[in-house]
């Protein structure tokens, strides 16, 4: 159901959970068959929302989360964040992003 899994990944893209745990949830909205399949990923997404009392360290994405969620390379987003054309904080000498940068970015 080509329909159902661009409903499902496209749901999870604008909630930005693609890159909450590694890209699981954005596998699975690629696998999605069925409409319960669909609601089942929805679900999923909306679980993973982070609670709003969670510290923003917590809600930060590494590089290779970004480049799962963006479909492209490592070295795509390190050029991003080289480039500054990507939003990112550094800690403790690491590329982090948050979930409003990146959402930031994809809107631009």
């Amino acid at each position: 159901m080509i329909r159902g899994k661009a409903s499902a990944t496209k749901a999870a893209k604008k909630l930005g959970l693609l890159g909450c745990g590694r890209g699981e949830l954005l596998a699975q909205a690629n696998r999605v068959e069925t409409p319960s399949e669909c609601a089942a990923v929805l679900i999923d997404c909306l679980a993973a929302l982070p609670q709003s009392g969670e510290p923003e360290a917590e809600q930060s994405m590494t590089v290779r989360e970004v480049a799962d969620v963006l479909n492209v390379s490592e070295s795509t987003v390190y050029r991003l964040v080289n480039e500054q054309i990507l939003p990112h904080n550094r800690v403790r000498g690491l590329v982090r992003v948050s979930l409003q940068q990146l959402a930031e970015y994809q809107n631009q």
